[in-house]
């Protein structure tokens, strides 16, 4: 069985498997995965349903999406628009759905409950209108996994904070302060949402393991 691992931050490069339409050669759905330019639809004299599909190559996990609007601002975003997803591109499951989108901020944050999938759809219903013409802009378009929001301990020497649980290093590890008895210390790591979990894996440090311990859980603290 191959494990999710949901506590760190990842996103994942994919590449555009279809598109309906663009304005021109400088706006192509593509630049929806660059850190530059953006995706903008035809303008048409009615509005109709575009959409742009990203290809991962493989199955990967994703609990959160991220899209950006233009560089022109937001008032090209889409109004209304729902993300899809698929393993095999032929049988799709909808995600999301939003209406009478107003965006304000420099992005749109959609947090999912935890899938695999390989394509990603997002398919726009209701485009921004702008001198009459119907369209939309997409500055980007990102997924992946969120990763937990913050890892906290009751106590910890200097180099072996709780994030060091994280790092890669098999040197690195959490440890808490030397007390001259014993006393209980504290692990909390807040996930930034609710997951179904099914394996937690805890590797000894270098100098040893706690003699006890108890794992404990909470949707609410």
């Amino acid at each position: 069985m191959e494990y999710i691992d949901i506590c760190k931050k990842r996103t994942y490069t994919g590449s555009i498997h279809a598109s309906t339409s663009s304005e021109d050669d400088n706006t192509q759905a593509a630049n929806i995965l660059l850190e530059k330019g953006y995706w903008c639809s035809k303008k048409r004299p009615a509005p109709i349903k575009e959409s742009v599909t990203v290809d991962y190559g493989k199955t990967v996990a994703v609990d959160y999406i991220r899209l950006e609007p233009s560089s022109n601002g937001t008032a090209a975003f889409p109004n209304s628009f729902r993300i899809e997803s698929s393993i095999d591109g032929n049988e799709w499951n909808v995600l999301y759905s939003e209406t009478g989108t107003s965006l304000t901020a420099n992005d749109h944050e959609i947090f999912i409950p935890l899938i695999l999938l390989r394509y990603l759809k997002l398919v726009i219903t209701d485009p921004a209108v702008m001198n009459s013409s119907y369209y939309s802009e997409i500055g980007k378009m990102e997924a992946g996994l969120y990763g937990l929001t913050s890892i906290t301990s009751s106590s910890s020497v200097s180099g072996s904070e709780p994030e060091k649980l994280l790092s890669p290093a098999a040197s690195d590890h959490w440890e808490s302060e030397p007390k001259e008895a014993g006393v209980r210390e504290t692990l909390k790591i807040d996930l930034g949402r609710i997951y179904c979990v099914n394996r937690i894996l805890m590797v000894p440090g270098l100098d040893g393991f706690p003699d006890s311990f108890h794992v404990e859980t909470s949707v609410d603290e």
